[in-house]
Order: C-alpha cells, then sequence, then structure tokens
C-alpha cells in the first residue's frame, strides 16, 4: 500500500477490502485511467466505508458516481 498506510495503522482493524472491479467498469464507462491514489483507495481497501465511519462530516462516492464534467471552456494563451 502506497498511498494510505499511514491512514490503516491509525484505525481500527480489520479494514475492509475494496471493490477492484468496481474502479475497473468506472473507469471504462468514463474513459480514463483513475489517479493510483484513487484506485488504491477503492480497490485494495473499502475507502468509501472506512471514511464514513471514521471523518466527520466527509463522504466518497461509489465508482460509480463518478462523472466527467468539463470545467474549462475557454482557450489558454501563451504571453512573452
Amino acid at each position: 500500500m502506497r498511498y494510505h498506510a499511514k491512514t490503516i495503522d491509525l484505525v481500527s482493524k480489520p479494514v475492509l477490502a475494496g471493490n477492484e472491479q468496481s474502479v475497473i467498469l468506472a473507469e471504462r464507462r468514463l474513459g480514463i485511467r483513475l489517479p493510483e491514489s484513487v484506485r488504491e483507495w477503492y480497490s485494495e481497501i473499502d475507502g468509501q466505508n472506512l471514511l464514513s465511519k471514521y471523518s466527520n462530516d466527509d463522504w466518497a462516492l461509489n465508482p460509480d458516481e463518478f462523472k466527467r464534467e468539463e470545467v474549462w471552456k475557454g482557450a489558454c494563451h501563451r504571453f512573452g
């Protein structure tokens, strides 16, 4: 575990396993590869369950709820 090992050390054991298939399906549907830290959070551990158990008010989406949104429609200009 590369990104979340320190988090896992802080919580009660055992930590539930994630669902790699849900990550694969989300990537196919979106046409992108998710960042490695996101893949780890959902594939190797059940990060959504972990966050709901130990967070104050934070929540995480299921991978089937992930969506792509265009947030910038303008052109990029270089100056100089």
